[in-house]
């Protein structure tokens, strides 16, 4: 090395040389790792999780993949679910009928404190975000179809085919800050442990059919791990790795005991950040706007091909949100997976 820079830097060189050489020599390597991230190519020392520029909005995902800009559509799922304002919190709100409607069923299995969040969200959608949520159904009807095929076929819940309109609202392009992309949100790591190609050159979660595969598997691995559908589901959002870690932590073994713990008990350094802890209402109230857009003026026909079954009652199990789906194991060995992290 001393003997190249000897070479580079001879002894009859003029000080006033030196300086823009030194500059360049510094700078020269910054701008070939620059332009390898940018190209997709492998870089010693690269970030290992996704970057996001402030200036140019563009996410690197982790492990690689192609430089994605994010797409102005992700505006309409952080618009639609993000942490409601001190108004929201503040507005009364009526209970909803949770007659035969299975949206209404899943909101009265519920904690108390989780049903007045579901409220809230619910007013939102159909009220200040009215038209935003008329427009996004209008969207979610194109991959629909796709969506609760691949649920069916999985044999999960077929309210599980509302959770991408918590994710990405059916936006299939969508990218999140995370590095999450699609319609299912899938992080690189999880795409690829479950099959899909995500390098530089494909990036296999921006095709609904795979994708909805793939969530739909990783969905049915939660389910499990847990053995519970509202803990699958809030894993889905933060990992299960950290689910299983907060768990152990809280000494809970349902999200309404992980709940309580988080939003009290342990409040001033809460287990799970708030977006996991508002996930499940989030769901259950986009489930009451899917199941009946029709009935709430947000749609001119009703979303679902067929009608979901409402839940049946369940002895033993008030208060707990419970799907009416099942999950049928088909003999595959379930992967390996990395620790996941899906939120900031």
């Amino acid at each position: 090395m001393l003997k190249a820079m000897r070479n580079y830097f001879p002894a009859a060189t003029p000080k006033r040389a030196v300086g823009p050489s030194l500059f360049l020599l510094c700078v020269l390597p910054l701008c070939l790792v620059s332009c390898a991230r940018k190209t997709g190519i492998a870089v010693p020392g690269a970030p290992k999780t996704p970057v996001v520029s402030s200036v140019s909005r563009v996410v690197i995902p982790a492990d690689g993949g192609r430089t994605i800009s994010l797409p102005r559509l992700m505006d309409d799922a952080i618009t639609l679910w993000s942490p409601l304002n001190n108004r929201e919190r503040r507005t009364p709100v009526k209970k909803f009928d949770a007659g035969a409607q299975t949206g209404g069923a899943l909101a009265s299995r519920l904690p108390p404190m989780e049903q007045d969040i579901t409220r809230r969200y619910l007013l939102r959608l159909t009220g200040d975000y009215r038209e935003l949520t008329t427009r996004v159904l209008a969207r979610a009807k194109t991959h629909l179809p796709t969506v609760i095929e691949g649920v069916r076929r999985r044999g999960l819940p077929p309210e599980i085919a509302c959770l991408p309109l918590v994710e990405s609202a059916f936006e299939p392009n969508s990218v999140s800050r995370a590095g999450a992309a699609g319609i299912w949100q899938l992080m690189p790591h999880t795409a690829r442990n479950f099959g899909l190609r995500v390098d530089n050159s494909v990036d296999e979660r921006f095709d609904v059919y795979k994708a909805t595969e793939t969530a739909t598997a990783y969905l049915a691995y939660l389910y499990s791990l847990f053995q519970d559908w509202p803990l699958a589901l809030a894993a889905y959002n933060c990992g299960e790795g950290k689910m299983r870690k907060a768990l152990a932590r809280a000494k809970a073994t349902s999200l309404d005991g992980l709940l309580s713990y988080c939003r009290e008990t342990n409040a001033a350094s809460p287990l799970l950040m708030e977006e996991t802890l508002n996930y499940v209402p989030r769901f259950v109230a986009a489930v009451q706007v899917m199941t009946r857009a029709e009935g709430l003026g947000l749609s001119a026909a009703p979303l679902f091909a067929r009608p979901v079954n409402p839940m049946p009652e369940q002895s033993g199990h008030a208060g707990k949100l419970r799907l009416s789906g099942r999950y049928d194991a088909d003999g595959r060995d379930s992967p390996v997976l990395h620790r996941s992290k899906r939120v900031n």
